[in-house]
């Protein structure tokens, strides 16, 4: 009879030195022992805890604690920083390399945060987002089903270990793992990074939102990969502060970015988020109402679309300004598309409100009448068509994707696309290059953009 043994992490990062808590928890009584693997160029065991019982209980409400038995491993001093997996596996079975298709439940993720010493990156994890869409519990329930307002983070399920609500909508060009889970757009873009040789740091949102002892000024670029939908108040202003105050640069190469804003509660352990519709189709807790996300990205979902299930019109960006620095040996000149092929733009992008006027070199710049940047450079653009999902419908401006890029004393670029780290991935030649170029660029120091 088989057993699931399922965890979650008391705080999703830990530095070295510290004791990580997890709670765990089995359908019925077994003896287990945690395997501690680290995810970068490849999957790489670091060691394993000795045999221990799990206890039973029951899944709990997704909007609440769900107060499992707590176990504690003390985090070595050699361990790299990095992401983390602990695989729960029964005691007497060997240890299995976590990936997209094994332990599916039987895990959970974790990160081992850095000083900042000898790496100018920092990479964030999407944990908001990830929590947003797990709807693992009883009932099950997300901020997508079961009338939920709230979600709480501890439970199984950041990142790994849960199920998110469009599971079983499986992503046409990449089916090895669920959308909104870490194997999907983060693992293939820090394998992607730690190959390559960047020398990079770890956090998750919730770091962002405490910036405990000033987490951001140790770095010289933050990294927000694939979808990242969900941001606190706190979050967002941290990140505007080391921008604007601090000369810090951050580059997303997300889609559907800072979209929902999230409110923490329960001294930080659960966020909750008000999608009821307030007046004229506004949503009281989306971004673009009360203060335009694309006063930070540069572009917002309103002039983008999505995708979100089957296959979709094949999309590329059109280059524009193909002298700026982002596309140095790419070998693109303008009006060249890349991506195309790949189906770069989806499952969703950001875009922002194009002019009908063109600058005096005749390439497309924003309109700026909703919060984008004015010195925003439009590095490349898709039109998308009417047979994508829209967010409002017949929101006035063209709905184009746009990747640019702008200065607010520090340097902020936009790949406005989720698939971004998948076509990365592939080793399509243009996307990592400019990839390189971004990361080159803005990690090395502050001032070397501007």
């Amino acid at each position: 009879m088989s057993c699931i043994i399922r965890g979650y992490p008391d705080r999703p990062s830990v530095a070295r030195g510290e004791t990580l808590r997890l709670h765990i928890a089995a359908d019925s009584a077994v003896w287990f022992r945690v395997w501690f693997y680290r995810q970068g160029g490849a999957v790489v065991l670091k060691g394993s805890t000795a045999a221990m019982l799990a206890h039973t209980s029951p899944l709990g409400s997704p909007d609440r604690d769900w107060n499992w038995p707590t176990y504690e491993y003390w985090i070595p001093e050699d361990w790299e920083p990095g992401v983390y997996i602990a695989a729960f596996v029964r005691d007497g079975c060997a240890g299995m390399s976590p990936s997209a298709s094994t332990h599916l439940e039987s895990t959970a993720l974790f990160v081992v945060t850095g000083s900042g010493t000898g790496a100018g990156i920092l990479y964030k994890l999407p944990l908001f987002t990830y929590q947003a869409y797990n709807e693992l519990g009883d009932p099950p329930g997300s901020l997508y089903t079961g009338g939920y307002d709230k979600v709480t983070l501890r439970r199984p399920g950041g990142g790994v270990g849960g199920r998110p609500w469009d599971y079983y909508f499986p992503d046409q060009y990449d089916g090895s793992s669920p959308r909104q889970t870490y194997w999907h757009w983060d693992a293939p873009f820090i394998a992607w990074l730690e190959r390559k040789g960047f020398q990079v740091d770890y956090c998750t949102d919730l770091d962002v939102h405490e910036n405990r002892e000033g987490l951001l000024d140790r770095y010289n670029l933050l990294l927000s990969v694939g979808h990242d939908e969900y941001w606190s108040e706190p979050m967002r202003r941290n990140v505007e502060a080391f921008v604007r105050r601090a000369g810090g640069n951050v580059a997303f190469f997300s889609g559907n970015t800072c979209w929902w804003r999230v409110h923490l509660v329960v001294d930080n352990t659960a966020f909750a988020c008000d999608k009821a519709v307030a007046y004229a189709g506004q949503k009281k807790d989306q971004w673009f109402w009360s203060d335009p996300e694309n006063q930070l990205t540069g572009v917002s979902h309103r002039n983008g679309g999505g995708q979100w299930w089957g296959e979709r019109e094949s999309l590329g960006y059109t280059v524009h300004h193909s002298d700026h620095w982002v596309f140095q040996g790419t070998g693109l000149r303008n009006g060249d598309e890349f991506g195309g092929e790949q189906s770069l733009i989806g499952y969703e992008c950001d875009g922002a409100s194009i002019s009908p006027e063109l600058d005096e070199r005749g390439f497309a710049i924003p309109s700026c009448e909703d919060g984008t940047p004015k010195n925003f450079v439009i590095l490349g653009t898709a039109r998308i068509g009417p047979d994508w999902a829209q967010d409002p419908e017949g929101f006035p401006g063209a709905r184009t994707a746009t990747m640019g890029v702008y200065s607010d004393n520090g340097q902020v670029f936009t790949a406005a696309t989720t698939d971004w780290a998948r076509v990365l991935a592939s080793d399509e030649r243009r996307v990592s290059k400019i990839t390189e170029n971004v990361l080159r660029r803005l990690g090395c120091h502050r001032d070397v953009a501007r």
